[in-house]
């Protein structure tokens, strides 16, 4: 019997030469310094089940999960492996053969891919959240039962809010809109128009993030849309080996984007934008229009560089006076290759004072299902980076993920320190804000 997804991945599997420049780059090997923890253990792994010389075991299930997807292994292999697409495959591999836990494949196979239910769904885990895990976290008789607790103390969640971002945003410009007509008056015909793809986190839990984005555009003079109907990127769905309903994911949103007349969409979460991006190509190779699609992509630190647009704004007067370190999300960083454009708009608001912190693409634990499934590790992963963030005594931790942002402050939570954790958009947008309050 073939193997439906890792057998063609097999001349591609047999690149690896097992150098072994992937130990000295992958988080999880840096912590267990386990052989089967690094790429290298997990690329002999697959081969031996490619190769019908192992089943899917236990142990093999367990070394597929816990590796991060982080992406830091691909520059590091000299031979270019496909890495993250293999380590997918063997994931969707195991889902077909093995299945997928009934309430998860509810959730993935039937609310995140409902344009409906899935803002019902996160304001049900905000209630839960608020009435049921928060008050009981405090009581020390229930933290050895609850989940995500290391040493007596619970993971912290940001809060869910209420409602979404798309819904805030309509709303807020519809009151624009009939406050503008009110005054007989209209915005100038002449902004351009990008598209903002939220994504699930941004759209549903940091909805700061989003309208900070959004503040930041606006002030640079474009017209913002939220595309409607869109869905999830499908990262977290096809990390779990749902490859179905990734597909149908993946087709939605692409039908959807692609009509938008748009100079751009533009993402503010580099899972999205790597997705969108790089990973949709894959899935969908018979698609027409995609080269167009993917050309109209773009990180929001990557567009506002390119644009030329962001100086102008903010220098010239001292607008922030803070200490600031920043972290590099892997996926910004290592999946599309964009790590000097957040420092030169950092580097730009004058009055900040821009510390880099040693190790700065190192990966902070997250990786999203990862960190749900592994937490103990994921945190052992995030001590590091929080040693990074310390040795440059910042007030303020800058990213350009809200994963990274979830993380970070969960992980400086536990180790009771009061650095903050900000989106680089928040930065941005702060610092236009305080300038456009001075006097002049």
């Amino acid at each position: 019997m073939g193997y439906k997804f890792l057998d063609k991945y097999h001349d591609e599997v047999f690149r690896c030469i097992k150098c072994g420049a992937c130990r000295a780059v992958c988080p999880t090997f840096l912590e267990e310094l386990e052989e089967s923890m690094v790429t290298r253990g997990r690329m002999s792994l697959i081969e031996a089940v490619i190769d019908r010389r192992l089943d899917l075991t236990e142990i093999f299930k367990n070394r597929i999960s816990t590796c991060i997807t982080c992406g830091s292994c691909i520059p590091a292999c000299p031979s270019s492996v496909k890495i993250d697409d293999i380590i997918l495959a063997a994931r969707a591999e195991i889902a077909e053969l093995n299945g997928i836990d009934f309430f998860i494949r509810f959730i993935s196979g039937k609310i995140v891919k409902s344009g409906w239910a899935l803002p019902h769904f996160m304001r049900f885990l905000g209630i839960i959240e608020r009435s049921v895990y928060v008050p009981l976290s405090t009581l020390n008789v229930f933290k050895g039962f609850l989940p995500y607790t290391i040493e007596g103390r619970t993971r912290t969640f940001p809060a869910i809010k209420g409602k979404s971002l798309r819904e805030r945003y309509y709303k807020l410009s519809n009151r624009s809109t009939a406050a503008l007509q009110h005054c007989r008056t209209t915005e100038p015909q002449h902004r351009k128009s990008v598209a903002f793809f939220a994504g699930c986190s941004i759209n549903f839990v940091y909805q700061d993030i989003g309208m900070s984005v959004i503040n930041v555009l606006k002030r640079l003079g474009f017209n913002v849309i939220l595309p409607k109907g869109d869905l999830c990127c499908g990262a977290p769905i096809r990390a779990i080996g749902d490859h179905k309903t990734v597909l149908t994911l993946a087709e939605s949103n692409f039908e959807i984007l692609r009509k938008l007349e748009v100079e751009a969409i533009l993402t503010a979460c580099p899972t999205c934008g790597l997705t969108l991006k790089k990973k949709y190509p894959e899935l969908l190779p018979d698609a027409e229009g995609m080269e167009a699609f993917v050309c109209k992509i773009k990180d929001i630190n990557e567009f506002i560089v390119e644009k030329d647009i962001f100086p102008s704004l903010v220098t010239g007067h001292p607008s922030l006076n803070t200490r600031i370190t920043y972290h590099d999300p892997c996926h910004l960083n290592w999946g599309l290759g964009i790590s000097r454009q957040p420092r030169e708009i950092l580097r730009g608001i004058w009055g900040v004072n821009f510390i880099e912190m040693r190790n700065a693409e190192g990966c902070c634990g997250f990786g999203g299902i990862f960190s749900f499934n592994h937490y103990d590790l994921s945190m052992r992963i995030a001590e590091r980076k929080l040693k990074s963030i310390n040795d440059t005594l910042a007030e303020v931790v800058v990213t350009s993920c809200p994963g990274c942002r979830m993380h970070i402050e969960d992980a400086l939570r536990q180790a009771g320190l009061r650095t903050g954790v900000k989106h680089i958009m928040q930065m941005v947008d702060k610092a236009i804000h305080t300038l456009d309050s001075k006097p002049r």
